[in-house]
């Protein structure tokens, strides 16, 4: 984003990560702005899996004799796990560990970015920049999206440029998919065959929602189911190697 000029930059906590709101179009829209971000703190009381009074908790606590009103966004996540399950033959799973209570942690965190992204251009349509939330970035009005991905780990750090033709990516790696509580889903399924906790994923889509859950379909589903979900949702699924270049690469191939 070197050709860019940051005109406005605003941060604050997120569902275990940090959100960061960029503006790149030269005015005051600190309002707007704010709004954005009330967005995001009135869907983190949605899906806040460690607040006992979130929806997602309730839900979680509620028997099959129980009525309960889903909140329309809770809905709407829902709906879409569900269908990247079926369609992942389970590789991605919304569910806590190996248990039946929901965790929409990494999807709903991009669902919120999606939705502060649409906050913003609802009032202004033409406006130009980037929310980005821990691994999930989604690009706005922006003519060249062009990011430094890091990879490799803390003692050996690498960066690779990589070129975006939609608006949202996402990264993540089996470290943090099968460990880090706070940003994903424990996993206890085995990493797909020849990848490591050396290897990395990034999935480049049209919302950071479908991004985010594509994610753990890259790490662990079988190469056809990849090639599947990454046709269904017109998305580009990145294998990085332990060296940080590129190792695999599933797309659409419709024409």
């Amino acid at each position: 984003m070197n050709k860019l000029k940051v005109a406005s930059k605003r941060v604050r906590p997120l569902m275990g990560t940090f959100v960061e709101v960029t503006l790149f179009s030269e005015g005051n829209f600190d309002s707007l702005i704010t709004k954005a971000f009330e967005k995001a703190s009135e869907l983190e009381k949605v899906f806040n899996v460690h607040d006992p009074k979130s929806d997602i908790s309730i839900l979680n606590n509620t028997s099959d004799d129980d009525t309960f009103e889903l909140h329309p966004a809770l809905a709407e996540v829902l709906e879409a796990a569900d269908e990247i399950m079926l369609l992942s033959e389970g590789a991605f799973s919304p569910y806590r560990e190996d248990s039946a209570f929901w965790d929409l942690s990494g999807i709903a965190k991009g669902y919120i970015v999606d939705q502060m992204v649409e906050t913003i251009l609802a009032e202004q349509p033409a406006l130009m920049g980037m929310v980005n939330a821990g691994g999930d970035l989604r690009f706005f009005n922006c003519p060249e999206k062009k990011i430094s991905l890091r990879l490799g780990s803390a003692s050996h750090p690498l960066e690779r440029s990589l070129m975006l033709l939609k608006d949202a990516i996402a990264t993540s790696s089996p470290t943090v998919a099968m460990t880090d509580e706070k940003s994903s889903t424990i996993y206890l399924k085995p990493l797909r065959e020849g990848l490591s906790v050396q290897h990395a994923v990034s999935v480049i889509a049209d919302t950071c929602m479908i991004a985010d859950a594509m994610t753990k379909v890259g790490l662990f589903a079988k190469r056809e189911i990849v090639q599947k979900c990454a046709s269904t949702f017109k998305a580009q699924v990145i294998i990085f190697g332990a060296d940080g270049d590129p190792l695999e690469v599933f797309e659409n191939h419709e024409a």
